[in-house]
């Protein structure tokens, strides 16, 4: 059964402010926070997307070890995993670094590691959107809780990586077509908010937070920090190893492809969350931990709108129509009876509703104001998205045979 709470009761019970619009407004000054050190680090996921991105920005921030939980019938299979994982996205920058450690284990299992952890951060999760709900709580809920139980037996801090998709709006995953009859807000504070929970990978990391809640109320030192849209390094627009199976590339895949693009959905835009730039906002919030400060949601403020994305592409040398709906609806259903064009309906047909509109609107706002006020004091700001970002994107997948336009 989920359980209807919402973040200011967790924190009225122990006495502890919690992140949210009113307190940020009281100290508008970006004077730095104190920094301390991550110490060594206890990290799930570090062969995903985000995991990969942690380590990167904790090996080059301080000094500390990293152990790193990967699954592997063997030591040898992890650390293999592992070291193929960080050359695909590092190449040999971190050949032969003494200070990661790969430790064989799953979080839903055993795992152990013999030295002294200062901070946790636990970004493994399956993130596929079909399956049994059991086994999303196995990954998802069950694995927080173990690795819960690890960081408070190591005596450690731990950083929570969740998602906005908690909130509803499942626009950076897997749009489920949820719309609210009215508009609602989610901020740092929020919880539950009324949102159903058909997405089980959505219930699944909902539960996971409410999981973290009740064991900061049993002592446990931790931050959840909601991550948004992850999109292409912001550096280079490297992506992520299973590229394909990433809901928000074969989108715009299709549309790019594709060559239409209904006129209604002109006054909407697409958040781009670079992953380096994720990463690093997730490290910095681990070396200023103050567990005054507990919910963070990390995506960029700097979206972009699709009339000026469509600007863009075409400067780039893409030309999208635009269309009506009725023109665009019906070009869709066509595009799926052909052969060779039956990618761009299977990649939008769940997000239409029933007269076959593109629905990406869930009438859920994102706030994350206090996030990007104390990560300015933290020295850290998201990047424009603009014309450099979109051509090193359009270039990257084309690079890589992804794109053919």
């Amino acid at each position: 059964m989920l359980i209807n709470r919402c973040l200011l009761c967790y924190f009225r019970l122990i006495g502890r402010p919690i992140a949210n619009t009113q307190i940020y407004i009281l100290d508008r000054h970006l004077k730095p926070l104190p920094i301390g050190a991550v110490g060594d680090l206890f990290l799930t996921g570090a062969t995903g997307f985000l995991g990969a991105h942690i380590l990167d920005a904790y090996l080059r921030s301080g000094t500390g070890t990293a152990y790193c939980l990967v699954r592997g019938d063997s030591d040898t299979e992890a650390e293999a995993r592992l070291a193929d994982t960080l050359r695909f996205y590092f190449g040999d920058t971190y050949e032969d670094e003494k200070r990661i450690v790969a430790v064989c284990g799953d979080i839903t299992g055993g795992f152990a590691v013999d030295a002294d952890i200062h901070t946790v951060i636990h970004s493994a999760a399956t993130v596929k959107h079909y399956g049994s709900y059991q086994y999303f709580y196995d990954m998802n809920v069950a694995g927080t809780k173990n690795v819960i139980d690890f960081s408070m037996q190591k005596g450690a801090r731990l950083i929570h990586i969740s998602t906005l998709s908690v909130s509803g709006n499942s626009f950076a995953d897997d749009f489920t077509g949820y719309v609210s009859h009215e508009e609602k807000h989610f901020y740092e504070s929020s919880l539950f908010i009324g949102q159903p929970f058909d997405n089980v990978y959505a219930r699944s990391k909902y539960e996971a937070e409410v999981a973290v809640l009740d064991a900061m109320l049993e002592g446990l030192q931790a931050q959840i920090v909601r991550v948004g849209n992850l999109t292409n390094r912001h550096i280079d627009a490297k992506f992520q190893l299973n590229h394909e199976d990433n809901a928000f590339a074969k989108r715009v895949k299709a549309v790019l492809e594709f060559g239409l693009f209904p006129d209604y959905l002109l006054p909407l835009y697409a958040e781009f969350s670079p992953i380096d730039c994720t990463a690093d906002a997730v490290i910095r919030i681990a070396r200023h931990f103050n567990d005054h400060y507990s919910v963070f949601h990390v995506n960029s403020h700097r979206p972009l709108y699709f009339d000026r994305m469509l600007e863009m592409l075409k400067t780039i040398g893409i030309n999208i129509n635009l269309v009506d709906a009725a023109t665009f609806t019906q070009a869709l259903l066509e595009a799926a009876k052909q052969a060779g064009t039956e990618y761009v309906f299977e990649a939008l047909m769940n997000d239409m509703d029933g007269d076959g509109r593109l629905v990406y609107d869930s009438n859920i706002r994102i706030v994350n104001d206090f996030s990007v006020w104390y990560l300015a004091r933290l020295g850290f700001d998201w990047p424009e998205i603009g014309m450099e970002y979109l051509t090193k994107y359009v270039r990257y997948f084309r690079g890589i045979g992804y794109l053919e336009v």
